[in-house]
């Protein structure tokens, strides 16, 4: 199991965005029995090689700080940078199977 991060603090973004709060999931999932094997986090919208970069960093020092052997971050457009960050997972949907289809945002 993975605990998901909001390294940007973007609000169209899941998982944790407060630092102070991973290490207590992490703990309370131990506690409950349940096996954390890392982190993941999704790069920022925007671009930018440095806020990518960051998030990026920021991810590795939290896994690295509570012990965790994985890091799941880095989509098909930020590969490069989630392996120089120490990735064990990316996801690259988009390099095998093509963007997707743009979504109207209606339902039916």
């Amino acid at each position: 199991m993975f605990v998901q991060v909001n390294t940007t603090r973007e609000e169209s973004k899941s998982g944790l965005r407060a630092v102070a709060r991973v290490e207590p999931l992490v703990a309370r999932c131990a506690a409950l029995g349940l096996r954390v094997d890392g982190l993941m986090t999704i790069g920022p919208t925007s671009t930018d090689p440095a806020g990518t970069a960051a998030a990026f960093a920021a991810l590795a020092r939290m896994g690295t700080s509570l012990g965790l052997p994985s890091l799941s971050m880095g989509m098909t457009n930020d590969l490069d940078l989630a392996l120089e960050h120490g990735a064990t997972h990316v996801r690259i949907g988009s390099a095998l199977f093509g963007t997707r289809p743009q979504r109207s945002g209606r339902i039916g």
